[in-house]
């Protein structure tokens, strides 16, 4: 079962934009939680904290394709005694799943008191559901958190996994090590194509998430390393020689191209190709593009995939 439109979204809900790219379920969730905020006279936050009622901010909602969803729910509020609103919350969680069709729900909340957005490092704490959720990502189960990175469009994503596949397997290699986004679904996709695969991330809700997802789907070949700083990559990097390489950059680049000076093949995904020209411009580098998917609707934004020479 494929998704139409965004199924990964965040949205204010004092500022709701490009609704119209997202998935209709979401849309639908959209309605019922701004349904919920107006029926029980909670506040829509708009830079005044309103006392004594819940100051509804933003949403982020991750839709699988199994049709299971996260919601994290984000509340102003300047005080510590948040536990007060417990019911509400249960509230929430029941009138959502008497509403939706949604197989799973899992439902959590983040407070910011200091009236901006939480940075995904603070602390998300459980409402009610299942913990985890799974993506269904060519026959495997992916294992989805709040926070955890994940794309945007499952149509999109696909097309982009098999295009890689289709990329890796027509030049082999032994090893092959992945660093950055997708680290998880993208080693699993990729399994038959190498004898082991290095996934590091330098997140530790994705990595954790990534260990269940190899157990889970009884990979054996997967080994994900937790490498905050890119230390042990570009150490992993110096020990071998047949190895292919694939980076999935944030749209901030990789920041580090200049330390890698050997591989076999280096695949480069990039999702700001301004963020990549600037990286490359003093380097021995040339590069031909393989492939552009549109991974972020009503954007300007696409996935690039590249290949990296040295000169």
């Amino acid at each position: 079962m494929s998704t139409y439109g965004r199924n990964y979204v965040k949205f204010d809900f004092n500022n709701i934009k490009l609704e119209d790219t997202w998935d209709l379920r979401i849309q639908h969730l959209k309605n019922l939680l701004v349904e919920y905020i107006q029926k029980n006279n909670h506040s829509i936050y708009n830079k005044q904290y309103q006392e004594s009622i819940l100051n509804f901010y933003a949403v982020t909602s991750k839709l699988t394709a199994l049709n299971e969803i996260y919601v994290l729910l984000i509340f102003v509020y300047p005080y510590d005694d948040f536990e007060k609103y417990n019911d509400i919350l249960s509230d929430i969680s029941k009138y959502l799943n008497e509403n939706t069709k949604f197989s799973k729900i899992s439902l959590w909340y983040q407070l910011t008191k200091s009236k901006m957005k939480p940075s995904e490092t603070e602390k998300i704490n459980y409402i009610s559901g299942p913990i985890d959720i799974c993506e269904n990502v060519m026959d495997y189960r992916i294992y989805i958190s709040p926070n955890s990175f994940t794309q945007s469009n499952y149509i999109a994503m696909i097309q982009l996994y098999q295009l890689i596949h289709k990329i890796t397997s027509e030049n082999k290699t032994d090893l092959l090590h992945y660093y950055g986004r997708g680290m998880t679904p993208i080693s699993h996709v990729l399994k038959d194509n190498f004898k082991h695969i290095y996934g590091y991330s330098s997140c530790p809700i994705s990595y954790n998430d990534g260990l269940k997802s190899v157990k889970e789907n009884g990979v054996r070949n997967i080994e994900l390393i937790y490498d905050k700083n890119k230390e042990i990559f570009f150490d992993n990097l110096d020990k071998e020689d047949n190895n292919t390489i694939i980076i999935s950059a944030s749209r901030n680049g990789f920041r580090k191209l200049d330390k890698i000076k050997k591989f076999n093949k280096f695949i480069y995904i990039a999702c700001n190709m301004k963020s990549f020209l600037d990286e490359i411009k003093d380097l021995n580098i040339k590069y031909e593009i393989l492939g552009e998917i549109d991974m972020f609707p009503g954007t300007e934004h696409k996935e690039t995939i590249l290949n990296l020479i040295n000169i």
